[in-house]
């Protein structure tokens, strides 16, 4: 824009010079050839310009769209068209045999020009107005909305103004008054070159970018925008069409009066002019131009639907997003991409902002597929559930008999530290696993890197156990039941009492399908709905709701390995822990113990693999505590310190 004005500058100065030279000489000397460089130059940004802004260009998006870039390579050849029939008709004079068809090219032209740079304004506005349907971002809209309507009238009035104005007052001033034609139109101009470059000029932090609301600020910042949208689009094409119409008549009679002053001018200069236009076809000429220039304005303007928008009873606010249930208003914003090759969605996810909403697949599953076929025939189950061991060799038959006790609606995932998978090939129901093989890893070192809870949303329940339990006495199908009907978010099958048992939640009762609390020892529990005596399972066998995987899942630290210190905290992602967390008794299992994991270990300073191991297991414990404590206090003095400012 500052280059525009710069050119624009050095257009009236050479033009300026040139006039100077005509009157105190005769001829321009040339300064005619620089006067027509600067205005092409000036024309031509101009029309660049108007362009990106109209299309948002470093403002809403940072790219063009092919459809943009195709306006631009029609537009400038108009442009270069424009100022060739300008140069034409200013060099040849109305005298000139063929002035009246470069006359026309100038008009046609320009008028084509002026329409097809309003093309990119309508769509930024629609864009904007569409979107804002869905991204909950009705404030920063409707500032946005707001700057390109001013633009938008800035532009159509500017276009009026400077193409009209001068027709008007080259008929109906005087000879000697004509001056006041280019002082006006090229006051216009500047005015409008300056007003746009205040409105769009660069700025290290521009407010139309980083606009902080709250939930009754948006609230109030929608309503508006709808208001603004009912009247804005709906009175203004009105205005601006019943403008045309008085345009169209005034252009008529303007153009009958001005092609009769050429007439005058041409008889003048050659002496025996003596042929006599068709009035009636310069009228219909110049109704029809100002009739096509009043039209495209008017039909610029976006359409909106006449149905008022009900927003009292239509807004819910949540955590700053905005749900609208008024029926009148789309589910999903219909955004008009007229270029698919290039596009810009700011509400898709964090680097999917290129692609249209309904391509986006944000969501996975571990469902294996055929190679051949129609991908829509594939699938002939849809299993509900997941189930993951991390396994060694040693215990294959061990898993062999609780991959038994899990029907077909189960997906087995098999998580391997010895590196053998293929000798799990022996048994039938391998063949239909997925196998992940890591050498020395844990089940929650697997569990953080290959159960993304958007790998696993297609899961109803996630069960994440050891390799060493035997279960005997366990249906996974009768346990989903139970799960079900208790409602338990997080919950573990409950422990033969016999064998390997740590804490008494865990321990099975004979007399209950299920329990969520208990007795533990004296001082062990501050509260008895905290852990260990409610809202507690162990990390051994722990089965998850598709939702509280999400957020445990968050809560597993990528360097913490052995998980301790998670049954404790698990508590967190569900409200109420004391009735979400639960044991099932109805369905038990038997601890039995293996030290799988020592056997991974090292050596060192003396002590064997498993002690080094448990020195591990008892550090990142403490570790765990003191992160997830230093987290909430940091949390809880960050609010001390933004409701104190």
């Amino acid at each position: 824009m500052s280059l525009l004005l710069l050119m624009k500058s050095l257009n009236l100065i050479f033009e300026a010079e040139d006039k100077y030279h005509v009157k105190t000489t005769g001829t321009p000397r040339g300064w005619e050839a620089l006067f027509f460089i600067f205005r092409t130059i000036r024309a031509l940004l101009l029309f660049t310009v108007i362009v990106l802004i109209g299309t948002g260009w470093s403002f809403l998006k940072p790219f063009l769209q092919d459809n943009e870039k195709r306006l631009l390579m029609l537009g400038i050849p108009l442009q270069v068209l424009v100022n060739i029939a300008y140069i034409m008709e200013t060099e040849e004079g109305p005298s000139a045999k063929n002035f009246g068809f470069w006359f026309t090219i100038f008009v046609f032209v320009d008028i084509a020009c002026c329409f097809v740079i309003m093309i990119p304004v309508t769509w930024s506005i629609r864009t904007l107005r569409d979107t804002s349907k869905m991204d909950g971002r009705a404030a920063t809209n409707l500032k946005k909305l707001r700057l390109f309507r001013d633009f938008y009238i800035a532009l159509v009035v500017y276009l009026y103004f400077t193409r009209y104005s001068g027709i008007f007052l080259t008929v109906y001033l005087d000879y000697k008054d004509q001056w006041w034609c280019p002082m006006v139109t090229e006051t216009a101009t500047l005015g409008f070159y300056t007003t746009m470059y205040y409105l769009f000029q660069p700025q290290e932090r521009n407010q139309y970018f980083a606009l902080a609301f709250d939930d009754d600020e948006e609230e109030a910042a929608l309503t508006k925008y709808y208001i603004f949208c009912d009247s804005a689009f709906l009175i203004l094409p009105l205005i601006f069409i019943f403008s045309g119409v008085c345009l169209q008549i005034s252009g008529s009679l303007a153009g009958m009066q001005y092609q009769k002053t050429i007439d005058r001018i041409r008889h003048i200069a050659r002496g025996a002019f003596t042929s006599k236009a068709n009035e009636s076809m310069r009228l219909i000429i110049t109704t029809f131009i100002g009739v096509l220039f009043g039209f495209l304005i008017g039909k610029s303007f976006p359409s909106l639907s006449l149905s008022k928008l009900s927003l009292s009873s239509g807004l819910l606010t949540f955590s700053g997003n905005i749900h609208i249930k008024d029926p009148s208003v789309p589910a999903q914003a219909k955004v008009q991409i007229n270029d698919t090759s290039k596009i810009w969605v700011p509400s898709n996810p964090r680097g999917a902002e290129r692609l249209p909403p309904g391509f986006l697949v944000p969501q996975s599953d571990l469902y294996p597929r055929r190679l051949y076929g129609e991908p829509s025939e594939d699938l002939t189950v849809t299993p509900k559930y997941l189930v993951t061991f991390t396994v060694g060799y040693k215990q294959m038959h061990n898993i062999d008999a609780a991959i038994k006790k899990f029907s077909g609606n189960f997906t087995v995932l098999l998580f391997h530290y010895d590196n053998r998978t293929s000798d799990w090939d022996a048994y039938e129901w391998s063949k239909q696993a997925i196998h992940v093989s890591v050498l020395k890893q844990t089940k929650w070192w697997f569990a953080k890197r290959f159960l993304h809870p958007d790998i696993v949303a297609a899961y109803e329940y996630i069960f994440i156990w050891d390799e060493d339990l035997g279960v005997e006495h366990f249906k996974a199908e009768e346990y989903i039941k139970l799960v079900k009907k208790h409602g338990l978010e997080i919950s573990q099958p409950g422990l033969e009492p016999n064998r390997g048992l740590t804490w008494q939640m865990t321990k099975r009762r004979g007399d209950r399908e299920v329990h969520k609390e208990t007795q533990e020892k004296p001082g062990w529990c501050p509260d008895s709905h905290l852990p260990p005596c409610a809202g507690f399972v162990e990390i051994m066998a722990p089965v998850f709701s598709r939702e509280a995987w999400r957020c445990v899942w968050h809560m597993i630290q990528n360097d913490l390995v052995h998980g301790w210190g998670l049954d404790f905290a698990v508590r967190k992602c569900v409200e109420p822990a004391h009735e979400k967390i639960g044991v099932v008794d109805a369905q038990w299992i038997v601890h039995q113990g293996i030290p799988s994991l020592g056997g991974q270990g090292e050596a060192n300073n003396g002590k064997q693999p498993w002690q080094g191991v448990r020195e591990r297991c008892r550090s990142e414990w403490k570790m765990f505590q003191d992160r997830i404590a230093n987290a909430e206090k940091d949390y809880y003095e960050s609010l001390e310190t933004s409701s104190s400012t």
